[in-house]
């Protein structure tokens, strides 16, 4: 190919009005055009390099692997239905056609993706998305898409330079409430306390149901001074535990169900995905060794230990007292 060829051809992948992405046989990112980064936010020279996970759903994760191996075998891969990441952390659904990539030996070198928006039947989309990323039962996000919007939260925050923050928040006496009143109440008692995260909460936190009583909320786009974060968390807790402090009713009966909450801190890549979500684990059951119904934040280095917040059980308790 001479290099009036070579232009002419880059020429019409980079203005080809489909977003078109190629990979090398490591999976990282070679070919971005134009349509490509209007479709998922991202300018070429960011993701170039860059492997393909980045726009890739943690539980979609397996299907590049797949489809690796199909056009290894010489079979298509034509609009297979998928979801797909944005730079904001928003999900994009789409149908993707991919093509193997050959040197002039005819080695496979790559895949070309082809992506194309589904916008036919919103009503699938909108399915699609719910079903892959909520929870069915409180409709908050699930631990699948908190994951996903965490790790974005990390990369952006390397390049901000902010601060941010986990709660993981467990129901201190739900398992005495599903003993005695029954799952069907100990369910309508966990919808209850979502909708009160959510109007506690500012609307752009990421709030997830971890699993069974245990809640996880992700408060980004902080501070870049840590003490100045931990303060804010602090108060965001306090909140909360007021909030959820108070008795639910369920069937005209009022249950008790307070709450244990450990905070961890983090910006940027740091650390890892999970030690950030295990810090704030282990605090939260600090808090609940503390007598249940408290506050712990994670302390690093120096400040290693767990360390209670003390004023705050005594507030709350003086609430439920009341």
């Amino acid at each position: 190919m001479t290099t009036c060829e070579e232009q002419l051809f880059h020429s019409i992948i980079h203005d080809c009005a489909a977003p078109m992405i190629a990979q090398d046989m490591s999976g990282a990112i070679i070919t971005f055009n134009r349509a490509a980064e209007r479709m998922f936010g991202y300018k070429a020279e960011e993701v170039l390099g860059s492997p393909m996970s980045l726009l890739i759903p943690s539980e979609r994760s397996h299907e590049e692997s797949v489809i690796h191996s199909l056009l290894a075998q010489g079979q298509a891969v034509s609009d297979l239905t998928t979801v797909r990441l944005h730079k904001d952390g928003h999900l994009i659904v789409v149908a993707l056609t991919a093509s193997p990539l050959f040197d002039s030996n005819r080695n496979l070198i790559g895949m070309c993706h082809i992506v194309r928006r589904c916008l036919t039947n919103t009503m699938i989309e909108k399915d699609l998305l719910y079903l892959a990323f909520r929870d069915p039962l409180t409709g908050l996000y699930n631990r699948t898409h908190f994951l996903d919007r965490l790790t974005y939260v990390m990369r952006r925050d390397e390049r901000t330079q902010k601060h941010a923050g986990i709660l993981f928040i467990d129901l201190d006496n739900f398992k005495s409430v599903n003993d005695s009143a029954g799952h069907l109440a100990g369910d309508k008692l966990l919808k209850q306390c979502a909708r009160r995260l959510q109007s506690n909460l500012r609307e752009h936190d990421t709030i997830a149901r971890w699993g069974g009583d245990e809640f996880v909320v992700l408060v980004d786009n902080l501070f870049a001074s840590k003490s100045r974060t931990i303060e804010v968390l602090q108060q965001i807790s306090q909140n909360l535990l007021l909030a959820l402090a108070k008795p639910y009713y369920i069937n005209s009966e009022a249950f008790h169900c307070p709450v244990s909450i450990g905070v961890s801190t983090f910006r940027g890549l740091t650390h890892p995905v999970e030690s950030v979500i295990n810090q704030a684990d282990k605090a939260m059951y600090k808090a609940k060794l503390s007598g249940k119904n408290a506050v712990c934040i994670h302390r690093r280095k120096s400040e290693e230990k767990l360390r209670e917040i003390p004023e705050t059980r005594l507030i709350v308790q003086g609430q439920m007292a009341s």
